[in-house]
C-alpha cells in the first residue's frame, strides 16, 4: 500500500516524463544530492531516494495482497466471545440463546455441542423441553402426587378451601375427612376435632363409655387431628405432631397403646412412634406410614399381615420388610383390610401382604405372603383401599381396578367370580376416589357423581333390598357433588365438596349419624350427617 506523499510524487514524475517524450529518455539515477539541502534520511547505497518504499526482494506482487495475507494469518476474537451467558453461544458477533433457538423452556440439554440448562417448571413436569401440566392430566388440583417415582407439587387451594386427601380443593367447612368402620363412622372437622357415631360397645366412638350414639360425638380431647381411620371395632387418628391416638377394642394389641386392657373408650397415645403421617385401622391389626416412607404394623399376625416376614404373634410395632429382608420403603399410602394390607409406592406400584385365600393380594395365586408382593395387571395408581376380602386401586388415569373375593359382585366386573389379577371396573367417567367395604365398593367420579356395587343386603348401594346385589356399578342419588367415599359393613358414606357428610344403608346402631337408629332401621336415600 502506497503512502499518500509517495503517491503524489510518482504521479508528478510520470506526468513530467510523458510530456517530454519519455519513450526515448532514460532517467539518470546518479543524481548527486544538493549540498545546500542535506538529505536527512538514513545513508543509502547510492540509489536516489524518490520517496518510494524500499522494495521487498521476496515480494513480487502487490502490497495489498501482503496485507490480506497478514489478516488471514491472524485470527481476531469475535466481539461477543467470552461475554455470552451460560445458555448462549457467540455467532457472527452476536450472543445466540440456544434454549430460545430450540424452543425449549425447561430441562437440561446439549444444543449445538454445548450443555445448557433451560430452566424448571413451577408446576408439572418437563417433557422434551416443554412444561407439561401433569397435575391437570391426572385431575389433581392441589397437594403432592407421584408419577414414576417423581413427586410433583400441584397448586395451592384458594382461600376458604383445603386440599383433600385425593388432591382436590374442597370447602373448608363441617367435615374434611370421613371414614366408615364396620358399624360406626368417624369424621374430622376443620379445627382438628374428631367426631364419631354409631356402635360403641367396644369404646370405638371414644365417648368414654361402651354404648353407641346416633349423633356425632365430639371427642374434645383431640383438637389437632389430621387424618382419621375407623376399623372393625377400633379407631385411630394421626395428629399434627405426627403422633397417633387409638381407642376401642384392643384384641391382639391392635391399639398399640400402653395398656393390657381389652378396650379403651377414650383415645390413648400409640407408643414408640413419633413420625407418622397416615394410619389405617383394619380388622385386628393397624398399619401406619412414617415420615420416611416406611410402614409400621401392629396387632394380630396370624396371617403375616404385619409384613415382617413371619407369622409370629408379637406386641411390637413391626417394620414392614421387603422380600430380601430390607426395609420396605418409598410408600405414600397404606390401607388395611381384615387380614391383609396394601401399600402404594412412589412408583405408582401397589404391593399387598397377608392372607390370600381369595386372591386379595392380586398376585395371580392364593399363596399368602408375610412380606409385600406387587399386584399384577395394575397401571400406576394414586389411591388404594383394602376391604374385607378384596382390594381396589385408583389409577393415575382415573380408572378403578379391583381384585380378590367377589361373592357379592364387589369387584364390579359383571360376574360373581373372583379375580386373582386386578380387573378394571367399567365406570361412566374418571374416578377421584374409591372405597372397598366388607362386601361392596363405592367410587366418587370427577363430575361429582357416586357409584356403588356389590352387596346390597342393607341398602348400602342406595337401592331397595329386593336388589340383593349388583355386579356392576349403579348410581347413588345425592344432593351435592361428592369427592370422597367410604364403605363399612352394611353402610356407605360420602363427603361433598361443600364439606357435608351423607350416609345410607344399615342404621341399626345409628351409624348414619342423623339421630335415628333401630333394629330394622336402614335408609335407601342418603341422609345428611348432623354437623
Amino acid at each position: 500500500m502506497l503512502r499518500p506523499f509517495a503517491t503524489s510524487f510518482v504521479i508528478i514524475l510520470l506526468a513530467s516524463l510523458l510530456s517530454a517524450g519519455c519513450a526515448s529518455v532514460e532517467p539518470d539515477w546518479n543524481i548527486e544530492p544538493d549540498a545546500s539541502s542535506p538529505d536527512t534520511d538514513a545513508p543509502d547505497s547510492g540509489q536516489p531516494d524518490l520517496g518510494l518504499p524500499d522494495a521487498d526482494p521476496a515480494d513480487a506482487g502487490d502490497d495489498a495482497d501482503a496485507d490480506a495475507q497478514e489478516d488471514a494469518d491472524t485470527t481476531e476474537p469475535l466481539p461477543c466471545e467470552g461475554l455470552c451467558g451460560p445458555n448462549e453461544q457467540c455467532r457472527d458477533e452476536v450472543c445466540v440463546d440456544l434454549c430460545e433457538e430450540a424452543g425449549f423452556v425447561c430441562g437440561d440439554h446439549t444444543l449445538s455441542g454445548q450443555a445448557v440448562s433451560c430452566g424448571t417448571c413451577d408446576l408439572g413436569a418437563c417433557q422434551e423441553g416443554q412444561c407439561v401440566d401433569v397435575c391437570g392430566e391426572v385431575g389433581a388440583e392441589c397437594g403432592d402426587i407421584y408419577i414414576d417415582g417423581t413427586r410433583y407439587s400441584c397448586a395451592d387451594c384458594a382461600g376458604g378451601e383445603r386440599c383433600a386427601p385425593n388432591n382436590l380443593c374442597v370447602a373448608d367447612q363441617n367435615f374434611v375427612d370421613l371414614t366408615a368402620g364396620a358399624e360406626h363412622t368417624c369424621a374430622l372437622r376443620p379445627n382438628g376435632q374428631v367426631r364419631c357415631w354409631g356402635r360403641g360397645d367396644s369404646g370405638q366412638i371414644g365417648n368414654n363409655r361402651t354404648s353407641g350414639s346416633a349423633f356425632p360425638y365430639a371427642i374434645t380431647s383431640i383438637n389437632d387431628g389430621r387424618q382419621v381411620s375407623a376399623g372393625n371395632t377400633h379407631t385411630c387418628v394421626v395428629k399434627a405432631d405426627n403422633r397417633a391416638l387409638c381407642w376401642g377394642n384392643n384384641n391382639h394389641g391392635k391399639l398399640g397403646v400402653d395398656t393390657t386392657n381389652n378396650t379403651s373408650s377414650t383415645p390413648m397415645a400409640v407408643t414408640d412412634l413419633f413420625d407418622l403421617t397416615h394410619i389405617s385401622a383394619g380388622g385386628n391389626h393397624t398399619c401406619a406410614r412414617t415420615t420416611g416412607g416406611m410402614v409400621r404394623c401392629w396387632g394380630y399376625n396370624g396371617q403375616g399381615q404385619l409384613g415382617g416376614g413371619t407369622i409370629t404373634l408379637t406386641s411390637a410395632k413391626v417394620l414392614v420388610q421387603n422380600q430380601t429382608g430390607g426395609n420396605f420403603d418409598q410408600v405414600v399410602d397404606v390401607s388395611v383390610g381384615n387380614l391383609h394390607a396394601c401399600a402404594l409406592r412412589t412408583s405408582g406400584e401397589v404391593w399387598c401382604w397377608g392372607i390370600n385365600t381369595l386372591s386379595q393380594l392380586g398376585v395371580g395365586n392364593t399363596d399368602g405372603a408375610t412380606t409385600p408382593r406387587r399386584v399384577f395387571n395394575l397401571p400406576a395408581s394414586r389411591r388404594i383401599s383394602a376391604g374385607y376380602d378384596h382390594s381396589c386401586a385408583l389409577t393415575l388415569d382415573g380408572d378403578v381396578y379391583c381384585w380378590g373375593g367377589n361373592t357379592s359382585g364387589q369387584l364390579g366386573r359383571g360376574t360373581s367370580g373372583g379375580a386373582g389379577l386386578a380387573q378394571r371396573v367399567n365406570l361412566p367417567a374418571d374416578a377421584v376416589d374409591v372405597a372397598a367395604g366388607w362386601l361392596h365398593t363405592c367410587a366418587a367420579l370427577i363430575d361429582g357423581r357416586t357409584y356403588c356395587w356389590g352387596d346390597n343386603a342393607r341398602n348400602q348401594l342406595s337401592r331397595a333390598s329386593s336388589t340383593s346385589q349388583s355386579t356392576t356399578p349403579i348410581p347413588v342419588t345425592l344432593a351435592q357433588e361428592i369427592y370422597r367415599v367410604t364403605a363399612g359393613n352394611f353402610h356407605s358414606c360420602a363427603l361433598s365438596t361443600s364439606g357435608d357428610a351423607f350416609c345410607w344403608g344399615a342404621n341399626v346402631d345409628g351409624q348414619l349419624g342423623d339421630g335415628t337408629e333401630g333394629e330394622n332401621n336402614m335408609s335407601i336415600t342418603p341422609v345428611q350427617v348432623a354437623p
